[in-house]
Parts: C-alpha cells; structure tokens; sequence
C-alpha cells in the first residue's frame, strides 16, 4: 500500500508578505497624523485662536517625536536581523538599549520643553494669544512625548517579529479614545471638567501612556503571545556589549534622525513664516 501524499502548504508571495506589513505600517503613521489634525477640530468651537494654538504645538512635539522616532526604525532594523539568525539574547539586549536610550533622550527634551513651554512657543514666533492658549497644551503633550517614543521602539519591535497588525490595532484604539475623551474634557461632558484647550492635551498624555502600557504588555507581559520570539528583558553586561549594541543603533538612528529633523523642522519654519 502507497504513502498518502505529503501535504503541501503553499507559500506566501513576496507581494502578499510585503503587503502583510506594509499596509498595516502605512496606516499606523496615517493614523499618527490623524491625531494631531483631530485635536485642532476637537479645539475647533473654542475660535481660531484656539486651533492655531493646538497646531502650532502639536507641530513642535511632532518634530521631535519624528527625530526620536527614528531610534524605532532602528531597532526594528536590528530586531529583524537577530530574529532571522535566531539570535534572542541579542535581541533582548538590543530592545532593552534601545527603550532606555529613547527615555533618556525623550525626558531630556520634554522636561525644558515643559517647563519653558510659553517662551519656547515665543521663540519660535507665537503670537500673544496663541501662547497663552497653547501653553498647557504644549506642556502636557511635551510629557506625552516619552510614552509617544517608547510606544515607537516597541511598534518597530512588534513589526520585526511579524506582527505589524498589532501596533496599529492599538494605534487606532488610542486614537478614538483621544477624540472622545479630548471633546469630553474640552467642553466638561459629563463628569468630565470643562479644560479648554487643555483638555486634548490631558487626552493626548492619557491615551500615551494606554498605548504605550498596551505595547509594553504585548512584548513584555505574562503571555507574551505577541513578544514570544524575546526572553525577556537584559541589559548588556559590560562595555564589550554595550559597544555592540549602541554601536550599530546609533549608527542606523543617527543618520534617520538628522533626516527627519531637517524635514520636519524646515516643514514647521516654512509654514511659521508663512502664518
């Protein structure tokens, strides 16, 4: 009596695995973009003054959330080598890094951004009454850049180990929480109080810090369902490591983050100088 015939499973196209994580990425971003532009129709009741505030804030922290961004694009550069040679402990290793550097860097900058928020907003050409509007409102999504980072490091991850659907899921929850809970607490719906334009930045912060612990659970929780290809967390042990992972990321974040920078900030100075 003959065998059964083996069972063939047919394998995916290059175009159906391109398009697997291309689109998913492409509509994280588009959503990323969505955020700031729904804060300004949320803000849109409280006058003209009150959007140009939140846009002009928005578009301040959106430089630098781009720039430190790029430490995600480099990290998932990194993540996708290892994983394809099945080396998990560098992984681990490189994650780690590359999540404190991206704090380190992050809390560096939104700490003065914060706490000198209506003289950066002068600085870069605010009239009077967009900074008064949009002082707390940059004060807030200034803190929200450090869980807006981490929650970059860990989608590049999530991407790398094949799983680009969910950062996006996330992203888009934190983007519809961020426009209900924004109109609620702009215009006091509810138990809400009536914030102003303070209220998108306190939805803004909030929804953050929920993407952000979303992420952390997905790559780093109990179940790790999503995560399973890392150990867990590990530091490098020793100068040796260390030069081995900040090496190669600053490397590839380096050059990403200059590019960034100069695009989105020369971006920002056209359209200021043209308000």
């Amino acid at each position: 009596m003959s065998a059964p015939p083996a069972l063939v499973v047919p394998a995916r196209s290059p175009q159906r695995e391109i398009a697997r994580i291309a689109v998913p990425v492409s509509l994280e971003f588009t959503l990323m973009l969505v955020l700031n532009f729904v804060n300004q129709v949320v803000v849109g009741a409280l006058g003209a003054t009150a959007i140009a505030a939140v846009g002009f804030a928005s578009s301040l922290t959106f430089i630098v959330l781009l720039t430190l961004g790029a430490l995600g694009s480099s990290v998932s550069i990194l993540v996708a080598r290892a994983h394809g040679s099945g080396r998990r402990s560098e992984m681990d290793r490189t994650v780690a890094t590359a999540l404190m550097c991206s704090l380190a860097l992050a809390v560096m900058i939104s700490l003065p951004l914060s706490l000198f928020a209506p003289g950066v907003l002068r600085l870069t050409g605010a009239s009077a009454g967009v900074v008064a509007l949009g002082t707390d409102y940059l004060r807030l999504s200034a803190l929200a850049l450090a869980p807006s980072v981490l929650g970059a490091v860990l989608s590049g991850v999530m991407r790398s180990l094949g799983h680009a659907r969910s950062p996006m899921v996330a992203t888009f929850m934190t983007v519809v929480l961020n426009t209900l809970l924004g109109y609620a607490l702009v215009f006091g719906l509810g138990p809400f109080p009536r914030l102003g334009v303070a209220g998108v930045g306190w939805a803004t912060l909030l929804t953050a810090l929920l993407k952000l612990a979303i992420l952390l659970f997905q790559v780093y929780g109990p179940r790790r369902h999503l995560g399973r290809a890392l150990e867990g967390w590990a530091w490098p042990q020793g100068w040796p490591q260390w030069k081995t992972v900040l090496g190669p990321l600053l490397i590839l974040a380096v050059p990403l983050g200059i590019t960034e920078l100069a695009w989105s900030g020369g971006t920002f100075l056209t359209s200021s100088a043209r308000g």
